[in-house]
């Protein structure tokens, strides 16, 4: 009605709080940054009950503390997003290729990663297809503007044999529908996150994509588990100094995840060791290419105690204040159930 939006995730289940407090990448985060980059202000209600208004004018501290570590300050009861013009249709779906393509795909995939204008945004899955559970790779597609434009754009995909093609021009509101089918409520999950530096090595992408099938043809309650590795232009993200907010992760590289689904609790340690090591292939493959992995905060990455890790090593050059602003806000540390900064006492 207002062709008007504002920055989100890039799956319609994910809750607003959530993605809002620990970074937020969507489809339009190449054009206007991440989610908690496009905050407002947010009504946060503190440990010992108070409601305040955070924003550049009120409680900046706490407004610099929400954007980051919203889940160790307090509870964000409300927040106010800038919006921006979106026009309605987008070009936007999936394409899906038989695993020998990887290298062809991920090739392609890194030569789309930059536009402009930010219009462009690619995801790329490694799973099992969910009819004949045989390896495929699936590319989920999104061009904020006409079907002409973005098949100039992704020209080197749309160029490629391919199983399926379900590219149509559809309502922005859509977008983020499109990988709802991948995480279907219940079940056993748990979401791992990866980062891997641009441009994908392909012998890389393949010997992941080689580890995944292995997994999951030897373990078929992992069936529904995936891959997924966003190819979001990050520029608008790290353009941001790391200590405007208190988001620690401003990084020059990508984000993936790996996405656990399974039924058996006995299985729980088997399988999330198994996503560990597919997340220190990661690691390993970000020091050859000369960066130093981390774990700092972001959507991706979750954190419990038996981590055991320091606010340093989550929230990194912005720890120190922080914990000067937990201190003033939760002494008692009431918030703690994730990154917990236990040394804030």
């Amino acid at each position: 009605m207002f062709d008007l939006a504002v920055v989100g995730g890039t799956a319609s289940q994910t809750g607003v709080g959530g993605v809002s407090m620990r970074g937020g990448y969507g489809y339009l985060t190449p054009k206007y940054g991440l989610v908690l980059d496009n905050l407002l202000s947010v009504k946060v209600v503190t440990a010992d009950g108070q409601v305040l208004s955070a924003s550049p004018n009120e409680h900046p501290d706490l407004f610099w503390a929400i954007r980051g570590a919203g889940a160790n300050i307090g509870v964000a009861a409300e927040l106010r997003f800038q919006a921006h013009t979106q026009p309605n249709m987008v070009w936007c779906g999936t394409m899906t290729f038989i695993p020998e393509k990887v290298n062809e795909v991920v090739e392609a995939l890194n030569g789309a990663l930059f536009h402009p204008h930010g219009d462009a945004a690619a995801q790329c899955v490694f799973a099992l297809s969910p009819d004949s559970k045989t390896p495929v790779v699936t590319t989920v597609l999104f061009f904020n503007g006409p079907e002409e434009e973005g098949r100039i754009h992704f020209s080197g995909l749309v160029g490629l044999e391919c199983i399926s093609m379900n590219m149509e021009m559809r309502p922005y509101a859509k977008a983020n529908t499109l990988l709802d089918d991948a995480v279907p409520p219940g079940g056993r999950k748990k979401i791992i996150g990866v980062k891997v530096v641009p441009p994908i090595r392909p012998d890389f992408a393949s010997e992941l994509l080689m580890q995944i099938v292995r997994k999951l043809a030897a373990a078929p309650e992992l069936a529904n588990s995936c891959l997924e590795i966003d190819y979001f232009d990050l520029s608008k993200a790290y353009g941001v100094s790391i200590t405007e907010t208190a988001f620690p992760s401003r990084t020059r590289t990508l984000n993936g995840t790996i996405i656990l689904q399974w039924t058996n609790p006995s299985k729980d340690e088997d399988f999330i060791a198994w996503g560990d090591k597919i997340q220190n292939m990661c690691e390993n493959e970000v020091r050859q290419a000369g960066h130093k992995p981390d774990k700092l905060v972001s959507t991706f990455f979750g954190y419990t105690y038996r981590n055991n890790m320091t606010p340093e090593g989550m929230f990194g050059v912005n720890a120190d204040a922080l914990l000067k602003v937990k201190r003033q806000y939760d002494p008692d540390n009431v918030f703690n159930k994730l990154n917990p900064l236990e040394q804030c006492g």
